[in-house]
């Protein structure tokens, strides 16, 4: 039997309060997202990460970043919580 394919995907993590980045979220969060890639035969090729970003805004440089580079084919899919 052939092996499947590995699925690449980037991941988007983010934490908006300074709460959160005490509770270290982002680092819970990436944990799960990798332990989700790896029960689905996924590699993480790109982590986005905009940490401590207010939600009263919607700057988020690294969410821009993930979607300037939709077209790219670099991954094929993305996976966030």
């Amino acid at each position: 039997m052939d092996k499947l394919k590995l699925k690449k995907v980037a991941a988007y993590c983010r934490v908006s309060t300074e709460r959160q980045a005490e509770e270290q979220t982002i680092e819970v969060q990436k944990r799960f997202i990798q332990e989700w890639a790896d029960a689905n035969n996924a590699s993480i090729t790109q982590w986005y990460c905009d940490d401590g970003w207010s939600g009263d805004t919607l700057d988020r440089p690294e969410l821009d970043n993930l979607r300037s580079e939709v077209g790219s084919g670099v991954w094929d899919a993305v996976v966030f919580i």
